[in-house]
């Protein structure tokens, strides 16, 4: 509408954007946020770059474009730094973080994730700390550092009720199944998993369901329910 500011404008296209991408729908969020921040004048603000920078690296991750994504969220770290701003900067790290993991290279995702829990931690954002706690547990795990992979899980848990966040939880959930199958406590890993699956469609997030119900299904077959495996897949 005509009556929106340029400010407000933008503001409503990264609502829409980021709902777009928690329901998995690519072309919209794309769509939504139309060209690239480059197009923007000077004079919006460097936080807003930094999130507008930071949605379409988004979709490119999402599209599994991941050096592209990695550019891009470097680029909102820039003006998240520019802007003097802990949750656009933690953000930025955490997202980078996600980057770095689908590459291989647990080194630098430690560092990122480490810049993005003292900076989220600053600004109180629980939502995104429980995410980077979560993250920090897949690494502990595949390091073979059960405990401390736990120990981070529980804190990310804590945190991830206290807000209430279903669509978060979820993930926390799906990744303590993830740990008990490592440790082959295979019925504790079962019933984590049909809790992660419960919240995933409390949240209403498709992306977040499949993904549950494919590690539900690993976890019939490794227990020898080849036929619930089946219906669950």
């Amino acid at each position: 509408p005509s009556s929106l500011t340029r400010d407000d404008e933008l503001s409503v296209r990264v609502m829409l954007a980021e709902s777009y991408l928690l329901q998995g729908d690519l072309a919209q969020a794309g769509t939504v946020l139309g060209r690239s921040p480059d197009t923007l004048r000077d004079n919006v603000p460097p936080v807003v770059h930094s999130t507008l920078w930071r949605l379409h690296a988004r979709v490119a991750f999402a599209r599994g474009e991941q050096s592209r994504a990695i550019a891009l969220h470097t680029r909102a770290l820039k003006h998240a730094e520019l802007a003097h701003d802990s949750r656009a900067i933690g953000l930025a790290h955490y997202e980078l973080a996600l980057c770095y993991k689908q590459v291989g290279d647990s080194g630098i995702v430690r560092e990122h994730l480490t810049e993005a829990a003292s900076a989220l931690h600053a600004v109180g954002d629980r939502r995104h700390l429980a995410l980077v706690h979560s993250l920090s547990a897949v690494l502990l795990a595949q390091a073979g550092r059960s405990d401390e992979a736990t120990a981070a899980l529980r804190q990310g848990e804590r945190l991830a009720m206290a807000i209430p966040a279903d669509d978060v939880l979820a993930g926390i959930v799906h990744n303590q199944a993830n740990v008990a199958l490592m440790q082959h406590r295979h019925e504790q890993a079962l019933t984590l998993a049909e809790r992660s699956v419960e919240l995933q469609e409390q949240a209403g997030t498709p992306h977040g369901l499949g993904i549950a119900l494919a590690s539900l299904g690993q976890i019939c077959v490794r227990l020898g329910n080849l036929k619930r495996a089946e219906e669950v897949l």
